[in-house]
């Protein structure tokens, strides 16, 4: 005779009686998948955010180029000849301009594109081509490369020297991202070691070439930056700690209920809020 088996989604309790299987709801895509497109909501703040950044760099570098136009007398009008300094600073916008559109293109969020950056699975729902977190990622990785001041310099059109940075400016440009980075990325163990260990990379490379920054200018910056900098020691005591530690605050800081729940509030909605 052949065995009976009893019906699916039933167990033997240990009296040999059947009862109905646990059942448990569904995981919620918008948990477990990060490679669920975004929301409406969340497409605009990406806009908005890399709007912004764009706009600061070009006020930037507008303010670089009037700093020089207004320094042109003596010495430095010849270096600034003899270097080219700021001889194609648009190039360096065009960078960050094609960027940000490429990361807008993964992450679905490109403007007038409905369908960019997104495939089908085996359900044929929409998904994205990569998760949220690799451009974000890829974005912070190539803006503190180009934030590097030999980098930053040759984007700009300077050919035999550089800038500097001080400790509160290293810190803004590395923190300020990184904190972005956390509330739309989220708090994956392994994206926030990722961006720990870059923003570790830009701050020691920055203060190992603010040592040579300026170095057309020995008359005139360069004594100026070096008194402000001091010994250097604080990059390493105080700028260093505190990049590597920074994507695991504001992550601690996300995991809070209430500010959860707000973020869910805002980047998961379906309509504008404005």
């Amino acid at each position: 005779m052949a065995a009976v088996h009893p019906p699916r989604g039933t167990v033997h309790d240990s009296g040999g009686a059947t009862k109905p299987r646990a059942q448990f709801p569904p995981p919620s895509p918008s948990r477990c998948d990060d490679r669920a497109p975004p929301s409406a909501n969340k497409k605009l703040g990406y806009r908005a955010w890399f709007g912004a950044i764009l706009f600061l760099e070009y006020a930037l570098i507008r303010k670089a180029v009037q700093f020089l136009k207004v320094n042109e007398a003596d010495n430095v009008t010849i270096e600034v000849s003899k270097n080219n300094l700021m001889a194609h600073p648009w190039f360096s916008i065009l960078i960050n301009v094609v960027t940000d559109g490429l990361v807008l293109w993964f992450l679905n969020a490109f403007p007038g594109v409905k369908e960019c950056g997104v495939t089908r699975d085996t359900n044929k729902n929409r998904v994205l081509l990569v998760s949220e977190q690799t451009p974000i990622l890829a974005r912070h990785l190539i803006k503190m490369i180009t934030r590097i001041q030999p980098v930053s310099s040759r984007l700009l059109g300077a050919v035999h020297v550089h800038h500097g940075y001080t400790l509160k400016q290293t810190l803004l440009m590395i923190v300020s991202p990184t904190f972005f980075n956390v509330a739309f990325g989220g708090t994956d163990v392994r994206f926030l070691s990722a961006m720990a260990a870059v923003n570790v990379g830009a701050a020691l490379l920055i203060a190992h070439f603010n040592w040579f920054a300026y170095g057309a200018f020995t008359e005139v910056v360069g004594p100026a930056f070096f008194r402000q900098m001091g010994s250097g020691e604080d990059f390493y005591q105080i700028g260093v700690p505190v990049v590597c530690a920074a994507p695991f605050v504001f992550a601690f800081l996300a995991r809070n209920e209430s500010v959860k729940n707000g973020c869910d509030l805002v980047w998961r909605g379906d309509r504008f809020f404005f």
